[in-house]
């Protein structure tokens, strides 16, 4: 196996301190996502979606849970050209979704019949410029203190002005 392969192959973790935030972003060694379509090079519009659902037995609740979604995620959005972050509160998750809106669509008909989740409600479904989220899955693995700094108590209140506000957060940080 050549060097570059085996750089490609070798799995980092990462946690960073950002405005009170520890941010664990879980990635392998590869070029950056770009917004163009991998086949064809041509530009893609993309779309950010966020939703929040309730999570059924321990998903999310233990580092063994979290870790297998990391995983899993990070394996399968590289193959689909998503980007994503994730934050598991008290028996919920929220999601942000970047990418071409077939590829989004592809994912969330996954994550809909995932019975890991259940009361599943999309926030905000929009076209953007450019991606806020650089890596294929990230985890925010501060929550409480997030949903502080938009002044929430849990996630169950979340809106899509909330989810936007957490966007905007993250790019700040």
């Amino acid at each position: 196996m050549g060097r570059d392969k085996a750089r490609r192959r070798k799995t980092i973790a990462n946690t960073t301190p950002r405005n009170g935030h520890n941010i664990t972003i879980v990635t392998r060694y590869i070029d950056k996502i770009t917004p163009l379509h991998r086949s064809t090079g041509e530009s893609v519009v993309l779309h950010r979606l966020i939703y929040a659902s309730e999570t059924v037995g321990l998903t999310g609740a233990s580092t063994l849970s979290v870790a297998q979604i990391l995983g899993a995620a990070i394996v399968n959005n590289r193959r689909d050209n998503i980007t994503s972050a994730v934050m598991f509160h008290d028996g919920w998750c929220l999601q942000g979704i970047e990418g071409s809106r077939q590829d989004v669509d592809r994912l969330m008909r996954r994550i809909r019949e995932d019975r890991r989740h259940r009361n599943l409600r999309v926030l905000s479904d929009k076209p953007i410029a450019s991606r806020s989220f650089p890596e294929p899955m990230a985890l925010c693995d501060d929550p409480a203190a997030m949903l502080r700094a938009i002044g929430l108590a849990n996630m169950a209140e979340v809106t899509a002005y909330h989810a936007d506000r957490i966007v905007e957060l993250k790019q700040a940080a």
